[in-house]
């Protein structure tokens, strides 16, 4: 058996856990709104594939930095060209590469995402959604869940309420 299945598991659990992550204040530590270092000034990475958006960063509050790359996996070429790219793969370091453009807070992926879970009024996502919600995907805590991340992401996708 490959080890990729499972590195690809541990790649997006890690993704999906970064990505909900809280400051010591309880806010969420959001990306810059310009880019790490000059290149681009004002202009964020929404996808890997947008011109000079591999790899994109993130500025830490206490120093340190998020690297975003899309690293594709092992497939055919035709396989490859069916797969939209997304950030796959994170990595962190004591400084943000010189030229690296800031990820945007709401990616490509996030808002793809978001707009696919849809609604489920059975769902009171006012509650908690737990420790490891999504154990069980298709449940209303792991709905709530990755409700409640992207729309962190992307609040101004947020269907109202």
């Amino acid at each position: 058996m490959s080890r990729a299945p499972a590195v690809m598991v541990w790649m997006m659990l890690f993704a999906t856990l970064a990505a909900g992550c809280t400051t010591a204040s309880g806010g969420r530590s959001e990306p810059p709104a310009s880019t790490t270092s000059g290149a681009g000034v004002g202009e964020t990475c929404r996808a890997p594939d947008e011109p000079g958006c591999n790899p994109c960063c993130e500025q830490g509050e206490g120093g340190g930095c998020t690297v975003k790359r899309w690293a594709p996996g092992p497939t055919s070429s035709a396989e490859e060209n069916a797969v939209e790219p997304w950030y796959n793969e994170n990595s962190f370091e004591e400084r943000c590469p010189d030229q690296c453009r800031a990820c945007a807070r709401c990616s490509k992926r996030d808002e793809q995402e978001l707009k696919q879970l849809g609604t489920r009024p059975e769902c009171d996502c006012t509650q908690p959604p737990g420790v490891d919600a999504c154990f069980t995907p298709g449940s209303c805590g792991c709905y709530c869940d990755r409700l409640n991340r992207l729309g962190r992401a992307c609040p101004e996708l947020m269907p109202r309420r």
